[in-house]
């Protein structure tokens, strides 16, 4: 697939150009292919391309290996309260940030005020932000903004990452529905969607789950192995490293 359109310089935390729009899409008009079907009506495919993140962090090199995701992935970080989750999702931005070709998005909803900040501090700016004070309602609302535009992307053949904190305070449906748009499009885009929730939202494909107790002595990686896991890891890393993954497991659970 060949996307044409003008760039811009990397941003802060980037290490690559971005494209600002896509124009053309093997030849043709991005907008003639967008119109052409529903997002919802095009052929998905479980995630092939798996991120390699290249982070020198414990639990991002953890995560990497035991619980790989890729282009199209749909993602969860859970635990309970004081598990590292934000701060693990804005390791996770600071390393996809870097990757070549992906269109980064960040939407905040429902995280603490002082959070507003170090994310614009220390990780890419985030498209949406609105505190916990927020109602569920306008949280809700403001992650399905940036969804929606995520979706428009990915019709085009963009590749795009939408990274959330939270769904917590999401209405169920609310929140499978945020997580669902994520997928690999046959021929065409990717979705992946990578967001913090208190548990298991139903429909993932990668959970990474944390331990607040290992997060609590600062003792990393905090990775729940039990917990955690991938759909058809085989995919994205091939047979024998699936199978790496299945003993790590195995000999958690006996510990």
């Amino acid at each position: 697939m060949r996307a044409r359109g003008p760039r811009r310089l990397p941003r802060r935390s980037e290490r690559f150009a971005s494209l600002i729009r896509i124009d053309t899409i093997n030849g043709r008009a991005a907008e003639e292919i967008a119109l052409s079907a529903r997002f919802d009506d095009l052929a998905a495919a479980f995630a092939s391309e798996r991120f390699r993140l290249g982070s020198e962090d414990p639990t991002i090199k953890a995560i990497e290996w035991l619980t790989p995701f890729g282009k199209g992935s749909r993602v969860t970080i859970v635990g309970a309260p004081r598990a590292g989750k934000s701060e693990a999702l804005r390791r996770l931005a600071l390393a996809l940030a870097g990757q070549p070709g992906l269109q980064l998005l960040v939407a905040l909803a429902g995280v603490r005020p002082e959070e507003l900040s170090t994310w614009s501090q220390q990780a890419p700016e985030p498209a949406v932000a609105v505190s916990f004070a927020a109602s569920p309602d306008a949280q809700g609302h403001a992650v399905e903004r940036v969804i929606d535009q995520a979706r428009r992307l990915v019709t085009r053949g963009a590749d795009v990452a939408v990274l959330i904190d939270t769904l917590a305070w999401l209405a169920p449906h609310a929140a499978r529905k945020v997580l669902a748009a994520a997928r690999r499009l046959v021929d065409g885009g990717s979705l992946t969607v990578i967001a913090t929730a208190r548990e298991q939202v139903g429909g993932e494909t990668t959970v990474i789950a944390l331990d607040p107790q290992l997060t609590s002595i600062r003792r990393f990686p905090a990775l729940d192995l039990v917990a955690s896991g991938t759909i058809r890891p085989e995919l994205l890393v091939g047979e024998a490293g699936a199978q790496a993954i299945a003993r790590a497991r195995a000999e958690a659970m006996e510990a």
